[in-house]
């Protein structure tokens, strides 16, 4: 099977990764943390929210942080995603 394969053009302004500890296994407790959401902004400005399992159908927030970061830092990483996704 051929797969066509079409390049990222463009510029990145928001990245969001999101990193889930759940899977397979044994149930984690209600208060386990089982998420962490990232999102970053062109522009700085970070957000970090962190989730529960809770009751097992809707994770629960532990905590949610904002702030901000340097824009050097976020024009290398930035730039960085833009040419490896080329």
């Amino acid at each position: 099977m051929k797969m066509n394969h079409t390049s990222f053009r463009g510029r990145l302004y928001k990245l969001r990764l999101i990193a889930s500890d759940i899977a397979y296994g044994p149930c984690p407790a209600p208060d386990e943390e089982v998420e962490q959401r990232l999102t970053i902004m062109r522009n700085g400005m970070v957000w970090l929210s962190r989730w529960a399992f809770g009751c097992g159908i809707k994770p629960t927030l532990i905590c949610r942080e904002q702030f901000r970061i340097g824009d050097n830092a976020v024009t290398i990483l930035f730039e960085r995603m833009e040419a490896y996704f080329s």
